[in-house]
């Protein structure tokens, strides 16, 4: 048995100072540079993108309004409550209130307008809000009509509403940003 000796030999490059090589330079700058082109990236979209949802987001806000008619000739007065914004209102809440008190019953509407209109036998009509109704854009709802006499003229029965009923009505648009109508503020 004959005895071998087997050698192995590692080639090993004599080691270098940082940097000191070009090509090792312009490869860590194009690394960092494309680093810092990304983050930049990242921001401007992020940016972009709440530009994007904040001008979405006006392009179907709601805004509720109220609006009251006076016919003097056919003596009638009419309440209404419209959507002047862009997009739909959905209704959460809604409170009528009577000399400051929370109007309570089975049907709210029809109890303050014979509180409004106690005493006298005027003809009216309604028309409900419902919980979680929409209201479209340039849609407008008559919550009241009153047909009026000689002696409750338009005016009065205008002004008789106006003193003493005040109508809160919470909304939301179909991104959930929610809102309020004060028929006192009118906002």
């Amino acid at each position: 048995m004959t005895q071998s000796i087997e050698y192995i030999i590692y080639g090993i490059p004599p080691t270098e100072k940082f940097l000191e090589n070009y090509t090792d330079a312009l490869t860590l700058v194009t690394a960092v540079m494309s680093v810092l082109i990304a983050c930049i990236a990242l921001i401007a979209t992020y940016r972009q993108n709440r530009k994007i949802d904040i001008h979405n987001r006006l392009m179907v806000t709601p805004s509720l309004n109220d609006d009251t008619h006076v016919d003097i000739e056919n003596n009638t007065y009419e309440y209404k409550i419209s959507n002047k914004g862009i997009g739909p209102a959905i209704i959460t809440s809604a409170a009528i209130y009577i000399d400051g008190k929370e109007v309570l019953t089975e049907d709210p509407l029809v109890d303050a307008i014979e509180m409004i209109l106690v005493g006298t036998h005027l003809e009216y009509g309604h028309q409900s809000i419902a919980l979680g109704a929409y209201i479209s854009s340039n849609e407008t709802i008559g919550v009241m009509t009153v047909k009026t006499d000689k002696i409750n003229t338009p005016m009065t029965v205008r002004v008789k509403t106006r003193q003493r009923a005040r109508i809160v009505i919470n909304y939301k648009s179909i991104y959930g940003d929610t809102y309020t109508f004060d028929s006192e503020t009118g906002i």
